[in-house]
């Protein structure tokens, strides 16, 4: 039971940072994780850098995307007030994508992209996340400027057999827009998914159980360092 409700050793911080606009993982940390007056900071990483990442690894891809993220975020605070609040900020980055027979699918650019990701989609897939957490060195002597903790997970997604027909309903709803593969689990989309095999939450753009046993396991190697 170690890892259960291990998101209260969130209270060490001072402040806490999400490098993200998601709606989804705002409310996953706050309504389902409890963080309480978590502040939100949004990234233009993704947007300007991530042409620059090998998309073979997906997961080099997407940790990648993600400390990214949350190094320009910081950075960006950093430069607003360097104090003790600062000092004692946990920022936390991540990146979700679908992947499907080796092929990543991120955010769908339009209408008519959504509905070859959901026709891609209609068979066994895999929701994928990078997630880092950071905070600043408060060693001056180091040269490194953040200590970081990275990790993934993976989810298998199965979606029930859909027509074309299915597929146009579904756009109709919009809710294909700023989701990774064109679909939303936490809303009508659910009706297209059969199964999943693994964290529910992970899907919706933050794997919540993970998160608590790696902050854990990172506020520990922090607490240590200071020893």
């Amino acid at each position: 039971m170690a890892s259960l409700f291990s998101v209260d050793k969130i209270r060490r911080f001072s402040n806490i940072v999400l490098a993200s606009g998601s709606p989804r993982r705002k409310e996953i940390l706050v309504e389902k994780g409890g963080v309480k007056d978590l502040v939100i900071r949004q990234s233009t990483y993704e947007e300007e850098s991530k042409a620059l990442f090998d998309h073979s690894d997906v997961y080099s891809y997407i940790t990648g995307i993600a400390k990214g993220k949350v190094e320009q975020v910081a950075r960006l605070e950093k430069a607003k007030d360097e104090n003790e609040q600062y000092m004692n900020t946990l920022f936390i980055g991540a990146d979700t994508v679908v992947l499907q027979n080796e092929k990543i699918f991120e955010k769908p650019k339009d209408r008519t992209d959504a509905a070859s990701m959901l026709k891609r989609d209609a068979s066994k897939h895999q929701v994928c996340s990078g997630v880092v957490l950071l905070v600043p060195n408060p060693s001056p002597a180091s040269e490194e400027e953040f200590l970081s903790h990275v990790f993934h997970e993976t989810t298998d997604v199965l979606f029930a057999p859909i027509d074309d027909a299915t597929i146009e309903k579904y756009l109709d709803l919009n809710e294909w827009m700023d989701k990774a593969g064109g679909y939303g689990i936490q809303a009508q989309g659910a009706q297209l998914i059969e199964s999943i095999s693994g964290d529910y939450y992970n899907v919706m753009g933050f794997p919540l159980c993970r998160f608590c046993k790696e902050l854990r396991l990172f506020i520990e190697s922090l607490e240590h360092l200071s020893t």
